[in-house]
């Protein structure tokens, strides 16, 4: 493969850590010659205006090859020496200090430092403890107005090293982020949480590696069919939000010195009481798992997939789901079901969570006064109805799960006159295509998490939210580059940002009130509009946004914000200015360093 090469002249503008405070800088950045190796590297940018990362497109057979060097110095490899031989090769393939690199914080970590999701900053390592797969660094750039630690102990992984660094120092810098790329490769998709629990006489190596690299790239390349994959994908996500939850706790165990209640009555102990929880759900998720990673196996659940019948054109069912009331409250629930339905056929259930998980797409739900508690939005994911009758307020919908509650990928949803508790996952409505109307609900956070969003809307996706109330989250409504979002007659309120949108984001709002948040009501993040803190008629002014009749009451910082998230761009002459020179820590240096 040839030489790349890239030249261009960016003048950037963007905050930069000096002593503590942050100050405006100049920076100039030109991209020079690369030259690639067989491997197809790849300069990434990510949304959120990262600057220019490195990353790696690799085969199967190149992880496979990899892998089995990293990890051939033991005729026995148990999965509790992994570490060490990671370790070893950290210390030979990583420089120990003086790269800059861009930290992707994750959300555990956006929580625990109050800061919002997903946020970027620009580090520069300090050290490096390759026993720990951790590494020293200072922040010195961050994207928005947020208040960290200028130094923290990090897991490796969450390093993605910039192209272009301090000129005056010699790197390996391709061989660093190869390095990283295989190590965060291998921790996210080849080594499962439950690994750590094996048997130290069997050999991971030849029990695991190859298996499960060709589980990921059947994954990848589409082999498994998308149900089956979808399946998967939540399983592993559950897995892999079980074990942070996990570390956390046990953590917590040793830092406040649980131990010995731990061991005179692990009964009465909340904490190892959980922990007992997630080791027994990790088993079922492993046992499950398991079967799907191998091939037969895996074959005799897609031919049960397949083979399920389906009708060509199935009849759209309607449910009443009434869990739990007295004969009155049954006979007024029917009363008003009557009311829109008269002479439709219906069936009865006392339990919402198995209809979503037994019925087709395209069906309606509708939910008495009570609270309803779903595993998964099963059916409702590709369309339907979910139609409360009563008093919105007493009818609640709320989950079992932590990340996202209701995710919508059909053609059509309707939810109406009911209340979505979303307390205690992520993000309540997550709708990645099609069109979603919710109509007199109230959809509430916890009002407390700095990173929970409310909805979240993609490109090519519709959301109208008409007599809505929506409160307590970081952020109530995002909408991506793309989507489409109608509010009319809502109230947002309480929380960090209103609503927040990125550029071509089409927005029509009218008669609705946004109030009593943190920062700003309305946010519109933006590449190429004019920084401004104003009115929300302003927003008249960009492109497919149409604001009227919208009222501001105490919003902290502003009504609404265009903000320009500039790019993270590494600096080239640190050691030039003492006062910006990373690696200098005065005698009096008493500043936090956080172990994350």
């Amino acid at each position: 493969m040839g030489d790349i090469i890239t030249v261009y002249i960016q003048k950037s503008r963007y905050k930069i850590k000096n002593n503590g405070f942050f100050c405006f800088v100049e920076n100039v950045c030109r991209l020079k010659p690369n030259h690639l190796n067989p491997i197809s590297v790849q300069f990434e940018k990510y949304q959120n205006n990262m600057e220019d990362i490195i990353t790696f497109d690799k085969s199967l057979q190149q992880r496979y090859q990899e892998y089995s060097e990293i990890l051939s110095s033991n005729d026995i490899l148990p999965s509790s020496q992994l570490s060490k031989q990671w370790a070893l090769h950290v210390e030979m393939t990583v420089e120990n200090i003086g790269w800059q690199a861009i930290w992707k914080i994750p959300r555990l970590t956006c929580e625990s430092l109050h800061i919002h999701f997903p946020s970027y900053v620009l580090v520069f390592v300090l050290n490096i403890d390759a026993q720990k797969l951790k590494v020293l660094v200072r922040v010195l750039a961050v994207q928005e107005d947020i208040h960290i630690p200028d130094k923290h102990w990090i897991p490796l992984i969450q390093l993605w090293p910039t192209r272009e660094q301090e000129k005056s120092i010699a790197l390996s810098l391709m061989q660093t982020a190869d390095a990283l790329d295989t190590l965060r490769f291998f921790y996210l998709y080849v080594y499962m949480p439950w690994d750590r629990d094996d048997d130290d006489n069997h050999d991971w190596r030849e029990k695991h590696l190859e298996s499960r690299l060709q589980f990921f790239y059947d994954l990848k390349n589409g082999v498994i069919p998308r149900g089956v994959a979808e399946h998967i994908h939540d399983l592993l996500i559950e897995a892999r939000r079980m074990q942070n939850k996990r570390e956390a706790l046990e953590e917590k165990l040793n830092r406040e010195e649980y131990e010995m209640e731990f061991q005179k009555d692990i009964r009465k102990n909340q904490t190892t009481q959980t922990l007992l929880e997630i080791h027994v759900r990790l088993q079922e998720i492993r046992a499950e798992i398991d079967i799907l990673e191998s091939p037969l196996l895996r074959e005799v659940i897609i031919r049960r997939h397949d083979t399920k019948p389906v009708a060509p054109t199935p009849k759209q069912h309607i449910w009443l789901i009434f869990n739990e009331g007295t004969t009155a409250d049954c006979i007024s629930f029917l009363h008003q079901v009557e009311t829109s339905f008269p002479l439709q056929k219906i069936t009865f259930s006392d339990s919402l969570a198995s209809k979503l998980e037994s019925t087709n797409s395209g069906d309606i739900y509708l939910l008495n006064e009570n609270t309803h508690t779903i595993r998964t939005i099963g059916a409702l994911e590709k369309g339907g109805t979910l139609r409360g009758f009563g008093d919105k307020n007493r009818i609640i919908v709320d989950s079992i799960l932590e990340d996202v509650m209701l995710d919508f990928n059909g053609d059509e949803i309707l939810i109406e006159n009911l209340t979505v508790d979303t307390k205690s996952v992520q993000c309540g409505i997550l709708v990645r295509k099609g069109k979603c109307v919710i109509s007199n609900c109230k959809i509430q956070g916890n009002g407390s998490s700095s990173t929970q969003q409310g909805i979240i809307v993609l490109a090519e996706a519709e959301v109208v939210l008409e007599n809505c109330e929506i409160t307590g989250f970081a952020v109530g409504v995002v909408g991506n580059s793309g989507s489409k979002i109608t509010l009319k007659n809502c109230d947002l309120h309480h929380g960090d940002i209103g609503m927040k949108v990125f550029d071509k984001c089409k927005v029509l709002m009218s008669n609705t009130l946004v109030r009593e948040f943190s920062e700003f009501g309305f946010v519109l993040d933006s590449e190429v509009a004019e920084a401004a803190v104003g009115e929300f008629d302003t927003l008249n002014m960009i492109p497919n946004m149409q604001l009227e009749n919208i009222q501001g009451t105490n919003n902290m910082k502003g009504d609404a914000a265009i903000m320009r998230k500039e790019k993270l761009k590494p600096v080239e002459d640190l050691f030039s200015n003492p006062n910006l020179d990373p690696t200098i820590i005065d005698s009096d240096d008493n500043e936090e360093i956080r172990m994350l």
